[in-house]
């Protein structure tokens, strides 16, 4: 990923983004009690389809100029005042990361209208029922219009922002030696607005292609990284990482944070041993499945690449802590397949001690024989059959007491 002087021009002010990056509209009005709700969430209503107009216009006049500077080639691209990569990647950071806060602010106060809508609903009846029909199911705000507002908001960012990173690529100066921070400043943008992705954006889908080979190869970026969108998820929720995913959009950056791991996990070193990194894993594989399938999932994928990737420690107290986890929330929460590889992962390491080994096998094996007793049986031989394939895959040392267990049990 490379820039050059000239595409920070005119053409490329993130202060345009200022218009589309603002959900402010959807927060006028508070909560809206009283006999005019009716017709102040109508008002409303009216007033956000002129904004959405507004700020579909701004779109097109952003991209427009984007698109005419490109045909007239780099040459014409010097025209104006540039603005330092700094200040442009702060602002953008500032315009997501506000954006993302007041959608996380909307999504509150419509389930405050509902919850009002709700009680008005039960405690009277008739006419004075229907009064407060135009709060409920979202509180007088069209979804369309809502929806709009977002992907507006991503396409025009995203399309934007490849533009300003891939302008004159056959020049490296002067972001050459400033590729790892540029690369964590488009990572952060892109986890700010994880909550409103949308799919197949060719712009977006170049820049993640672009910055994920670099985690792989670099461990400053990689570590840049992993830091910055792990302190910004955790924010100030250091000392209660629970609270952390209480936010829709933070579930959102979350999710983004743990598929991008496992390209970043092996140059971490010691990073992988971090406590609140940890808990944050942990915490995400304590999700209902039937809230955040994916994102449960995820975490239980990325605790195997951090057991197949950190130091010796994390077999001391990580491991039995998450094996207890998983399998007391087996099989209602914990993904199968995931659990099973991330255990395998373990498994797998020539340090792994026979003392730990066995643990494994004998907590995957009670566990299988509580199921069975529960009439869970097609449950129950799935851990059996993980007990079998830790067998195949643990050092030599360890398999001869596994393989005691396995005939005590089975035989």
């Amino acid at each position: 990923m490379s820039l050059s002087s000239s595409s920070s021009s005119l053409l490329f002010n993130v202060d345009d983004l200022d218009q589309v990056l603002d959900l402010e509209i959807l927060l006028l009005g508070g909560e809206g009690q009283g006999q005019g709700q009716g017709v102040q969430q109508h008002n409303k209503g009216i007033i956000i389809e002129k904004v959405c107009e507004k700020k579909k216009l701004a779109a097109i006049d952003i991209l427009a100029r984007i698109d005419s500077g490109a045909r007239a080639g780099a040459g014409s691209r010097g025209r104006g005042e540039g603005q330092e990569p700094g200040y442009v990647f702060s602002k953008l950071l500032f315009l997501s990361r506000r954006f993302r806060g007041q959608y996380d602010a909307f999504l509150s106060l419509q389930a405050r209208r509902n919850v009002d809508t709700l009680k008005s609903s039960d405690s009277s009846s008739g006419s004075s029922g229907s009064s407060g029909g135009g709060g409920g199911g979202g509180g007088g705000v069209d979804e369309n219009l809502v929806y709009f507002l977002l992907k507006n908001a991503f396409d025009t960012v995203f399309d934007w922002l490849a533009s300003y990173c891939t302008t004159n690529t056959n020049t490296t100066e002067p972001f050459a030696e400033k590729s790892h921070w540029v690369v964590c400043h488009v990572l952060a943008v892109m986890s700010n607005l994880e909550f409103c992705r949308q799919q197949s954006h060719l712009g977006y889908i170049a820049l993640l292609n672009s910055t994920i080979p670099l985690l792989k190869e670099s461990e400053a970026a990689a570590k840049l990284c992993w830091s910055g969108l792990l302190e910004d998820i955790l924010g100030e929720h250091q000392e209660h990482v629970k609270d952390v995913l209480l936010s829709f959009t933070t579930k959102s950056k979350t999710y983004f944070f743990l598929r991008l791991f496992p390209s970043m996990a092996g140059q971490l070193g010691d990073l992988l041993l971090d406590t609140q990194f940890l808990d944050l894993l942990m915490v995400c594989c304590e999700l209902p499945a039937v809230q955040m399938k994916e994102l449960t999932r995820c975490a239980h994928d990325c605790m195997g690449t951090v057991f197949a990737e950190a130091p010796f420690e994390i077999q001391q107290e990580t491991f039995p802590r998450y094996l207890d986890l998983s399998l007391h929330l087996y099989p209602d929460s914990t993904p199968h397949d995931s659990f099973a590889l991330a255990v395998l992962s373990l498994a797998k390491r020539s340090d792994l001690t026979n003392p730990l080994a066995l643990l494994c096998a004998t907590r995957v094996a009670d566990k299988a024989d509580v199921l069975e007793t529960k009439g869970m049986a097609e449950r129950a031989s799935a851990l059996r059959k993980l007990h079998f394939g830790l067998m195949n895959v643990v050092p030599l040392g360890a398999l001869n007491d596994l393989l005691h267990l396995y005939e005590r049990r089975y035989s």
